[in-house]
Formats: C-alpha cells, sequence, structure tokens
C-alpha cells in the first residue's frame, strides 16, 4: 500500500526562507514565470507554472470541468487539501484536517486555521513551513480570475470579515518575526500591508538544494564537503548514505549521520526536497540499491563524483563505463585518479572547515625527537602501484620509520582506522606526516596534515603537480608537500630530523600555502558552477532555453545512462526564429494533422489544401494526393527514423517545416534545418514549444499540441484510429508487421488526449477526430469526452491527379 506523506513531515521545512502565495485573482497574471522561491499556490493557479505546492479545500463537484482540469494537469511537490476523494495522484496528496476558523497558528494536533478564502489556509500553512517573508498575490476579492472574465468574486459580501481574520493572522506572523505582504496593488483586502513584486522578489536570494548520496562515506569526504557547503550559505546541503558506518581494514568506522537509504520515506522526500542529486562513488539513480526510490529521482538534475580510479569503481556501475559516461556531469577529485577519466571534470577534495583555522606550530615530543605520523589505510602490497591509485606502501614505509627510530632520530607514531578525535590525539605535538611514496599521487590524508601545519611527505609525478598548479594556480615550485618517491624517503627523512628548523619551516609553508590556494571558495566555486549549469540545462519539467542572436531558441538537456522513455534519452533542443514567430498564427482555423490509419486512403485529401496541414511519420507519401507539401512535418519516434525507409521518408519533407522530438537529433546525416522540441515526462500534453510537448505514445497527439499551439480554433486528427489490428494506409494484409505489442500503449494515448482536450478547452479549441477511432467510441472502447467525431472526409474525387482539380 502506498504511503500517504503526513503534514508533520513539512514542519519547518523552509525555515528562514522566502515564500509566496498565489491565489486566482487578476493579479497572479503578473507571475509571468515561476518566481526564484518556493510557491504555494490554490486551485487552479497552476495554468501559469507549476508551484511547489497546491492547496485544494473545495470538493471535486465545486469545480468546473475546465478548472478542474488544470488542477489534474498541476504537479506540484505535495498538495495539501481537507477534501477526501478527489481523482489526483495520491503518493503526492499530504492530507490537513481544517482546526478553528479565523484561527492564527497549526495547532499541535496538525489542524490548519482557515477562513472561506483557500489563500490563508495557504499562508498558515507557509509559516508552518518556517518562513520568514511571505508575499500573497492573486488574492484580490475583484472581478473576474487571472484566466478569463469569470464575473464577481463569490465571497465579495464576506469581504469585511474575512479581512479581519487576514489581520489577526498578519498581526500573529508579525510577533513570531514573520512578514506578510499583499503584492497585490488592486487587492481589495486593507489588513495587509502593500509591496510592489519586483522589489519584493529582488531581496529573494534562493539557495539551491542538494542531496548528496553516497553508498560509503568516502573516507569523511561527502561530509567536509557537506559541511563546507552548508557553512557557505549558498548551499542547503543533505547527505543520505547507506550506513554511518564504513567497514575498515581493523574495524568499522562511524561517521556522521543525516538520512539513511533504509528509511525510504525520508529519503524520499529528501529527494523530492532537492534541486540536484549529486552522487558519490558507486551510486547513481539506475544504482540497483536505489531501485525503491528510482520514481523519485525521474528527472532530476544530477551528477556523479568519483573518488576512486576506474579498477574500482567500474563493477558498480555494469554496462556504464564510468570513463567515458556522458549522460550526466562526471567530477573526479584533482589527484592521481583523475587522468583516468578523461571526460570528467577534477575538482579540489574537501577537507573540514575547521582544518583551515590558525594553529599553534608544532613543538616537539619529551623525547626531544621529531615525532612522524603514519596512518595508513591500505596495508595491502601491490605489484605495480604506479598504475594504480591504492597501496600506501605500507611494509617498505614501517621498515624505513622503524630503522631511523632505532638510530634515534624519530619517533614514529602508528595509527589504523581512526576516529577524528583518536586521529587528533595521535597528531598532536607532532612535527611530520607520512602520506604515501609510492603511487606518484597523494590522498585526503594530505590536505589534513598540510592544513594543520605539519611537514608533509608524498611523491607527487609531474602529471600530478602539473594537475594541483592547474587547478590551485600555484607555482610548482611552492608546492607544500616533501615530494619524495620511497627509495629517497630514508635519506630525506634523516636529513630534516638532523636539522632543528626543517619540519617546521615545512609546516610554516604548508599551513600558509593551504590557507592561500586550497580555501572552501577554491573547493566549491567549481562544483557550485556545475550545479548551476545542470540546474539550468535540465530542469525536472521544462529546462531554460538559450535565446541565440537569431532569435532563435537552443538547449541541451543531458539524459540518463539507461533510458527508458522518451524524455530519458539525450535531447537536443532548436526552435528556429521563424517557428516560434508563427505562434498562434493558426487562430481561428483549422489546422489537420494526418496520422497513417487505414481510413486516410479514404480520405479525400484536396478538400484540405486550403487549410493548415500537418503530416507525420510515412503520411509524407500522401503529399502527392494532397497537391503540396505539407505545412508542417513531425517525427517523435527514434524508431521510425531507425529504418533505411523511414529516414528516407524523413528526408523528403524539405518542403515543410519540420518539427521532430529532441531525441531524434543526430540521427538524419543533416538535420540543420530542422526544429527540435523537448520531449517532458509524463502522460499528459502541452501547448508550449518553448517549454515542450509530451510524447503521448502517439506522433499524432504530438503533432497536436503542435497544432494547438499555432493557434488553432479546431485540431483535427485524420488516422487516428488506434486499431492495431488493422494496416496502415499503405501497407497491403501481407505486408503488415506484427504490432500486438503497440496495442499496450492505448491506455497512455487515451490519458494524453484527455489532458490535451483539456488544455485545447482552456483556451477554447477544439479536437475533433475525422473516421473511425477508440478515442471516440469505435471498436468498442469508451469516448473521451470533449472530443468531436466527425466522418471520414471525402468522398475521393474520380480524378487521380489533384493538380488537376481546380481548388476555390
Amino acid at each position: 500500500m502506498t504511503r500517504r506523506p503526513q503534514l508533520t513531515e513539512w514542519k519547518d521545512h523552509h525555515a528562514g526562507e522566502t515564500m509566496i502565495v498565489c491565489g486566482c485573482g487578476a493579479s497572479a497574471a503578473a507571475l509571468v514565470s515561476k518566481p526564484p522561491c518556493p510557491v504555494i499556490g490554490v486551485n487552479d493557479m497552476g495554468r501559469l507554472f507549476d508551484p511547489d505546492y497546491l492547496v485544494i479545500l473545495n470538493p471535486q463537484s465545486q469545480f468546473s470541468r475546465d478548472r478542474f482540469a488544470a488542477i489534474e494537469t498541476t504537479r506540484p511537490k505535495a498538495l495539501f487539501t481537507s477534501v477526501q476523494g478527489l481523482s489526483l495522484p495520491e503518493t503526492r496528496v499530504v492530507p490537513v484536517a481544517l482546526g478553528e476558523r479565523g484561527g492564527v497558528d497549526v495547532s499541535p494536533d496538525g489542524r490548519v486555521p482557515f477562513t472561506r478564502n483557500s489563500p490563508y489556509v495557504a499562508l498558515a500553512l507557509a509559516r508552518f513551513m518556517g518562513a520568514r517573508r511571505i508575499g500573497m498575490i492573486g488574492v484580490d476579492f475583484t472581478q473576474h480570475h487571472f484566466f478569463g472574465k469569470t464575473g464577481r468574486h463569490s465571497l465579495t459580501r464576506e469581504l469585511a470579515s474575512i479581512d479581519r481574520e487576514y489581520k489577526r493572522l498578519v498581526a500573529a506572523a508579525a510577533k513570531d518575526g514573520v512578514e506578510i505582504v499583499n503584492l497585490s496593488a488592486e487587492s481589495k483586502l486593507r489588513s495587509v500591508p502593500k509591496a510592489d513584486l519586483r522589489q519584493f522578489l529582488q531581496n529573494v536570494r534562493p539557495k539551491r538544494r542538494v542531496l548528496h548520496v553516497s553508498l560509503t562515506n568516502c573516507a569523511g569526504a561527502i561530509w567536509n564537503l557537506h559541511s563546507l557547503m552548508t557553512a557557505s550559505g549558498r548551499i542547503e546541503s543533505r547527505v543520505a548514505t547507506a550506513s554511518e558506518v564504513t567497514r575498515g581494514v581493523f574495524r568499522d568506522r562511524v561517521y556522521p549521520k543525516d538520512i539513511l537509504w533504509r528509511d525510504h520515506a525520508a529519503f524520499r522526500q529528501a529527494i523530492e526536497w532537492a534541486d540536484i542529486l549529486h552522487f558519490h562513488g558507486f551510486v547513481d539513480a539506475q544504482s540497483p540499491a536505489l531501485k525503491g526510490v528510482r520514481n523519485a529521482m525521474r528527472n532530476k538534475p544530477a551528477l556523479l563524483q568519483l573518488h576512486s580510479e576506474p579498477a574500482v569503481v567500474a563493477p558498480h556501475f555494469p554496462g556504464r563505463d564510468p570513463t567515458r559516461r556522458t549522460d550526466m556531469p562526471v567530477l573526479i577529485v584533482a589527484q592521481k585518479q583523475a587522468r583516468f577519466y578523461p571526460n570528467a571534470t577534477p575538482v579540489l577534495n574537501a577537507i573540514a572547515p575547521g582544518a583551515y583555522a590558525d594553529q599553534p606550530g608544532a613543538s616537539a615530543p619529551a623525547s626531544g625527537l621529531p615525532r612522524v605520523v603514519y596512518t595508513p589505510t591500505d596495508l595491502a602490497t601491490y605489484r605495480q602501484p604506479p598504475p594504480t591509485c591504492r597501496g600506501k606502501g605500507y611494509r617498505a614505509t614501517r621498515q624505513i620509520l622503524d630503522r631511523l627510530a632505532a638510530r634515534n632520530l624519530i619517533t614514529p607514531a602508528y595509527g589504523f582506522d581512526l576516529t577524528p578525535s583518536q586521529l587528533n590525539a595521535l597528531t598532536s605535538g607532532a612535527s611530520s606526516r607520512i602520506d604515501e611514496c609510492v603511487t606518484g599521487g597523494y590522498h585526503l590524508t594530505s590536505l589534513e596534515s598540510l592544513a594543520h601545519g605539519l611537514a608533509t611527505f608524498a611523491w607527487l609525478d609531474p602529471e600530478t603537480r602539473a594537475l594541483l598548479c592547474r587547478m590551485t594556480g600555484s607555482k610548482d615550485a611552492d608546492l607544500p608537500w616533501v615530494s619524495v618517491p620511497i627509495d629517497n624517503l630514508e635519506a630525506r627523512l634523516t636529513e630534516m630530523a638532523q636539522s632543528e628548523t626543517a619540519f617546521a619551516e615545512a609546516g610554516d609553508a604548508a599551513r600558509a600555502w593551504m590557507q592561500k590556494h586550497w580555501t572552501p571558495q577554491a573547493v566549491i566555486d567549481p562544483i557550485i558552477a556545475v550545479y548551476d549549469q545542470i540546474a539550468s540545462q535540465s530542469q525536472p519539467r521544462a529546462p531554460h532555453p538559450k535565446q541565440i542572436t537569431t532569435g532563435a531558441i537552443q538547449s541541451v538537456i543531458r539524459g540518463h545512462a539507461n533510458p527508458r522513455r522518451s524524455e530519458d534519452f539525450h535531447q537536443v533542443v532548436y526552435l528556429s526564429a521563424p517557428l516560434l514567430a508563427a505562434r498562434n498564427s493558426r487562430r481561428d482555423k483549422i489546422v489537420h494533422v494526418l496520422g497513417n490509419g487505414p481510413s486516410l486512403a479514404e480520405t479525400n485529401l484536396v478538400q484540405l489544401r486550403k487549410d493548415t496541414v500537418i503530416g507525420v511519420n510515412a503520411a509524407v507519401l500522401l503529399q502527392d494526393k494532397l497537391g503540396r507539401p505539407f505545412d508542417y512535418y513531425c517525427v517523435s519516434d527514434r524508431r521510425f527514423l531507425a529504418s533505411d525507409e523511414g529516414r528516407r521518408m524523413a528526408e523528403s519533407a524539405t518542403g515543410s517545416t519540420r518539427v521532430f522530438a529532441g531525441y531524434c537529433a543526430g540521427i538524419l546525416p543533416c538535420d540543420t534545418n530542422i526544429n527540435f522540441a523537448q520531449i517532458r515526462p509524463g502522460d499528459t500534453a502541452s501547448l508550449d514549444l518553448v517549454k515542450g510537448f509530451h510524447h503521448g505514445c502517439s506522433v499524432v497527439l504530438f503533432a497536436a499540441q503542435l497544432a494547438g499551439w499555432l493557434g488553432a480554433a479546431e485540431v483535427r486528427l485524420h488516422g487516428m484510429e488506434c486499431d492495431y489490428n488493422a494496416n496502415r494506409f499503405y501497407e497491403t494484409a501481407s505486408k503488415r508487421p506484427n504490432r500486438k505489442h503497440d496495442s499496450g500503449i492505448y491506455p497512455r494515448i487515451q490519458a494524453c488526449a484527455v489532458a490535451l482536450v483539456a488544455k485545447l478547452s482552456l483556451g477554447n479549441q477544439q479536437l475533433t477526430i475525422a473516421g473511425p477511432s477508440r478515442l471516440t467510441g469505435s471498436f468498442g472502447a469508451t469516448a473521451v469526452p470533449g472530443i468531436k467525431g466527425l466522418p471520414i472526409t471525402g468522398p475521393v474525387p474520380v480524378h487521380p491527379n489533384p493538380a488537376c482539380v481546380t481548388v476555390a
């Protein structure tokens, strides 16, 4: 049984943030796009954009058909309602109980204060979520809603009492330090102070919400990064790990705990909360261990940060070569392993914020001998250490330190799998620390000891040194490591141990270098830049496209490693200036969409020539019967272009404005003259080409969305039988392939058609189907309400050459 989220889970969810409550009054139209802060909408304000949250307090029967259709197509993260039985996705519905009318606080038992006006409840919920600044818009009590002339407000007679209730709520909020303002100049509410929308939004500085997801604790690196990001004030960070315990060589190491994978409810809620998923080490959204939350991760902008070499990482990503991934940005720590990932972006590994503080110089132990700390986490011996990042040369290093101790030159200090407090105790008063001198790289050990002002030994080969200089801007000669291969380690330690100042000087230089070159900003700024990039290129519903100088729009949407649906593929979006200029150009006109069904063989296409015609897939073969090229030609299925025959058809439609699905880009040899629209997730419909269309499991429905965007008063479909036992218009009985597997997609087609009817009806546009179709009740199916049926356009003229027919 699916678990419903509970209201208590949203307590202080937006602590300290700015939020907007959006009603359906005329002033809501000022929000031309989603503002940069969380939005709680009411009823069908989702016609503007998808709010973060939606409040519904009226039964479904009290909404007109078109208003509830708009609610059904709105996709908030959570829908708060006191009404039972709404036909909406259960997993997003958060039940609320109404408490005191005119109250000001959510009660301890979770009852929400209310009045006769839904935005009042939304305000109370915004306070409950911890918002410190709340702006109201669309709460006008004037005539008409933002989406149409709906007449006098139904609560006009109750305005005075409602205004007094708002006054009490605003006063109670002010006592708690919460500011509530009215962003509508035309609102008749007098109790809520007015404020300018633009100025209100100028003060909003939204933080990106990042969820770090990792199988292990990455030797504490993810917790260091989490701490730095949180301390920066620019990122809200959470961490989800499989366990707070990471298995070590000798014993289990305990790390902090935020969210554990096994707490599915908290994990799923954190995924919903996050703007970006930051995977670490050995997992991504396709990993079997994350199957239970995979749906929640769908279409979330994501990146993968690797901390290990390919031999360690690859077994965790079968079929997804980590060294060549292009489905998401890949980061690699700027250590030796970076050379194994040519497509990855190196980033500096993070150390704990406290490590940057000034600390007193190291003092000699009581014996007067310099103390050298060695705490390897890998005691194994590898035959060829240079090609790998593993191996700390434990045996050889231990033997060297023991010999120097026997000569009374140093005091070695060994530790394995230490807790942070144990490590601090071990390094207190130390002069030096050994990282490893065998692989040519360095590890988190180096960064911690350098920051603590310890002379730090590691062998950095030329490639590692060049990477460090490129990442930090340091000169090679200034790199603070005591860089020495294992064969020379004993001699170098002997030399420094015999000097009174060598260890101290190296430690002082190390701390100064880290404070200059390894700052928190240097660590997190490049990562935040990647966050910004993927957030702009891969929004869950509609990426922000880039307007180029020609007036066209283009963007790239990264796909998933193992795409299952059309929207999961890598997509290219390109919308030409002439196409964009055609929006609403067919207002008050009929636009015909020609599918591939058998009734097209009986359709008199000559009668369609005076109107706008969109052809799809093999319908391009009908251009001769039409007597001219199609106005538009659409392809939304890669499978059609996979065959030589399909590609030839698509290439022949050069006389039409071609609009293909974004994941079809790159298949045709030359597609520079083709428009590519984004495929958005979900079995629904869109009439906004810039934001993208839905696949619809039917290229005819894809083209119908284009017709709606063109402003057609009537979108008329031809050859849309959805009868999988019949031939297509161009097939003979012997040639028809077996399409039994396609019959299973009809419920999805039906759902998309329902959504399309609802979208079109909002603009007084009609969806019509000429000829038989399951969607209009043929073949024993149930008709979709709102679709008008017509007979096949005909009869077919006797003369076979439509060019000889005069058309008025």
